[in-house]
């Protein structure tokens, strides 16, 4: 692993991103909550439980007390979140998957005071969060059915499942990088998502990546989470969690955090995207938006 997240947070180039990767990303669906919207609850709401915990007591149980589950876990708390109870058997630790019937659509977004608060605690202006986010999801978090925005990267997949999946489930798992694989972007990525945590529900959740800031999965612990369950469950939260796990992350790669700080978009660029993010621009693409955001 180098010294910067180039190989951590992704290692495709910068044009594989979620804000990116298909056509099919209007920009309604990439707009997603506006950023100055009141999100539902709050990043700092902090459950004295792991979700990932709890999710595995929902697990072993044939019939979950849903309601209790939330009562005693924000993060399960299905009325917000969009969850509703599963139609199949539930993966062990692991939580049903949204659907557009039972989505729930709260205000989700991320508040003022909730940029200025990690910014604050980074050290770094407003404006260059705002710009990572716009630049990374297109400025939205989630999609409109009210799962988390994600894309599911096949050759992680491959490296999490020792390439056991490459021959029966080639367009999942693959041990080289190929943007043919991604298809569509939005929902396509759910797809692809779910068939693959049929395989192994651990090793899917670690190869996507997710959210407002596209932090890919086996990030989960420089993001301040304890095991992966408990931060895909955060950013399926609102965009308040998806924004904290993003500050944490930064915080945990002081040569990206310098970046940051200093406007080097392209030391930003290549830290957060690899080396490929010239083919896309993306740090000039960071550097336009940091401009509109600083006006």
């Amino acid at each position: 692993m180098s010294s910067t997240i180039a190989s951590s947070i992704q290692t495709t180039p910068s044009f594989e991103r979620a804000a990116d990767v298909a056509s099919d990303v209007s920009a309604g669906q990439a707009t997603g909550v506006s950023s100055g919207s009141e999100s539902s609850t709050s990043s700092q709401d902090v459950p004295d439980r792991p979700a990932g915990e709890a999710l595995s007591e929902l697990a072993r149980s044939p019939l979950p007390d849903w309601a209790g589950l939330a009562r005693t876990n924000p993060l399960l708390d299905f009325s917000l979140i969009g969850f509703g109870a599963p139609t199949a058997t539930l993966l062990p630790g692991f939580a049903p998957s949204f659907t557009a019937a039972n989505a729930a659509t709260p205000d989700r977004g991320i508040t003022e005071a909730q940029y200025a608060s990690v910014a604050k605690s980074l050290g770094v202006d407003v404006a260059a969060i705002k710009a990572v986010a716009k630049v990374e999801s297109a400025g939205g978090g989630f999609l409109p059915s009210g799962r988390a925005k994600i894309l599911f990267e096949a050759h992680i997949f491959h490296d999490k499942t020792g390439g056991q999946f490459d021959k029966k489930h080639p367009n999942l798992s693959s041990k080289t990088w190929d943007k043919s694989l991604y298809g569509k972007g939005g929902e396509h990525q759910w797809t692809r998502f779910d068939a693959a945590s049929k395989l192994d529900a651990t090793a899917a959740m670690e190869s996507a990546s997710w959210g407002r800031f596209q932090i890919m999965g086996f990030n989960f612990k420089a993001a301040g989470f304890t095991d992966v369950t408990s931060f895909v469950q955060a950013m399926q939260k609102d965009e308040g969690a998806q924004l904290a796990a993003f500050g944490e992350l930064i915080k945990s790669r002081p040569s990206l955090l310098t970046a940051l700080r200093n406007h080097d978009w392209a030391d930003f660029a290549e830290g957060y995207n690899g080396k490929a993010y010239k083919k896309n621009d993306y740090d000039t693409k960071l550097a336009a938006a940091h401009a509109a955001f600083s006006k």
